[in-house]
């Protein structure tokens, strides 16, 4: 829709959208036979296309900032740990390696150094964090505290705009860019 409202149309069925870059695209998790998958659209509506083919859910798809990756959640071996994939589908890579710790959501930095995303302990249920690691997986910091909030959908977002609007905690773009500048 435009963004006073009007024009508004529906492109297909679908969860956690996440435009692509150059405003073309749309990734988003789609429920098929029983399993969901990252697919794309084009906003005009055609070229829905299948992301991910292997046999679990997924979760939260973001685009890279050049518009070359897609970063999502998949769940492996009963833990959601974080991938990325080439926008073609190819070239999957799976960047975080707890078992005991669900990793999600993941948010691409503006400048595409690095990835902010969720956790959740399996044994803290309702509790979250957010982290950052670099796009090859390399772990950088935890951002926030897991007894402050359910810290589970970072977002880059605009300078100056929150980061993860949560029930307890808010994460601020400037703090994260800080964090991020000093771990390199």
């Amino acid at each position: 829709m435009d963004t006073d409202g009007h024009n508004a149309f529906k492109l297909t069925d679908g969860q956690e959208p996440s435009w692509s870059p150059d405003g073309q695209k749309i990734a988003f998790e789609f429920l098929k036979d029983g399993i969901n998958q990252i697919y794309e659209i084009n906003v005009n509506g055609q070229g829905f296309k299948r992301i991910t083919h292997d046999l679990a859910n997924k979760v939260g798809p973001a685009w890279s900032p050049n518009g070359q990756q897609i970063a999502y959640g998949s769940l492996d071996e009963g833990v959601f740990q974080i991938y990325v994939v080439d926008a073609d589908g190819k070239n999957r890579k799976r960047l975080t390696h707890n078992q005991v710790v669900r990793h999600w959501y993941p948010a691409w930095s503006p400048d595409g150094q690095t990835i902010a995303y969720g956790t959740s302990n399996v044994n803290l249920l309702g509790r979250g964090m957010i982290h950052l690691m670099t796009p090859d997986g390399k772990y950088l910091k935890q951002l926030s505290d897991v007894h402050n909030g359910h810290d589970t959908h970072p977002d880059f977002g605009l300078i100056g705009r929150a980061v993860s609007p949560t029930s307890n905690t808010i994460t601020i773009w400037g703090r994260l860019k800080k964090l991020a500048s000093n771990l390199r």
